[in-house]
């Protein structure tokens, strides 16, 4: 892994330049709040070439779980304890019988923190995944909903297969307190790094595979107009924070941007004032 490299944003400008952009990159991170987000809808929701994939039905249940650890403890001879009470351990995700819903919408007004997927129109229809997980077909109408065949790893993002350059990923994190006592208790899947008792901004991004990601490129344009570049000289060594998470930033909140070191570019930053 290469080591991070820190400059001030003065020797940092020359990455603007058309040329820098052209050079696409498949992954975009950036730092957001639950303000700065709302810029970032606005952006996304007036773009004719995206849309937003969202669930179109109940999501995985409690009892769905329920019922497929009792199948996994039937299937290992495993009925209980002595107490009445039952544990297994499960690599990976535990497979139910849920099948999620989809629907493709224009527009959103707000997005769970999490894993999401956008449609990058331009590159033609969806793939709809098989059970075999071999083959696929085109999802007819996007819009008009459609179940998965193969479940998702993430409650609010399908699984288009590996590399379908219509599928766009969104990872999304704005919250930077730790969890309340009442959260500890209620929420199923926490997050680590807000079960600790201090602030923590942690990197969310972008993700596209296409052989030329011109959408990627036109994104991250539009990023260094509203927000401030972090990182190195190299351009791959590039985090965007938005206004009011980089005044977090500044302020000693804690953040995670995959190991790097961004201290010095946060320091030097200026937080840019909207028109």
């Amino acid at each position: 892994m290469r080591n991070a490299v820190t400059c001030g944003l003065t020797a940092c400008l020359v990455l603007y330049s058309s040329t820098a952009f052209a050079q696409a990159r498949a992954w975009l991170p950036f730092f957001a709040d639950e303000q700065d987000v709302r810029i970032l809808f606005e952006r996304l929701n007036s773009d004719p070439d995206v849309a937003f994939i969202i669930p179109n039905g109940p999501l995985e249940s409690d009892e769905d779980r329920a019922r497929a650890v009792r199948k996994l403890l039937e299937q290992s001879g495993r009925t209980g304890t002595t107490t009445g009470k039952t544990s297994i351990a499960t690599v990976g995700r535990l497979v139910t019988d849920h099948r999620q819903q989809w629907r493709a919408v224009k527009t959103v007004d707000v997005l769970a923190d999490g894993y999401h997927a956008l449609w990058y129109r331009p590159a033609g229809p969806l793939p709809l995944l098989k059970a075999d997980r071999a083959s696929d077909q085109p999802i007819p109408d996007p819009f008009a909903g459609w179940t998965e065949e193969v479940p998702s790893g993430q409650a609010f993002r399908p699984y288009f297969g590996p590399s379908s350059p219509a599928d766009i990923r969104l990872t999304l994190w704005t919250r930077h307190r730790p969890y309340t006592p009442e959260e500890r208790k209620t929420v199923r899947e926490q997050i680590s790094y807000w079960m600790g008792d201090r602030d923590y901004l942690v990197a969310s991004d972008f993700q596209h595979i296409a052989v030329s990601d011109a959408w990627l490129v036109r994104l991250e344009h539009w990023m260094s107009t509203v927000a401030v570049r972090l990182g190195g000289p190299d351009r791959q060594d590039t985090w965007w924070a938005f206004p009011s998470a980089l005044r977090k930033l500044k302020a000693g909140t804690r953040y995670y941007a995959n190991g790097f070191n961004l201290d010095r570019s946060i320091r030097e930053a200026q937080v840019p004032v909207r028109q």
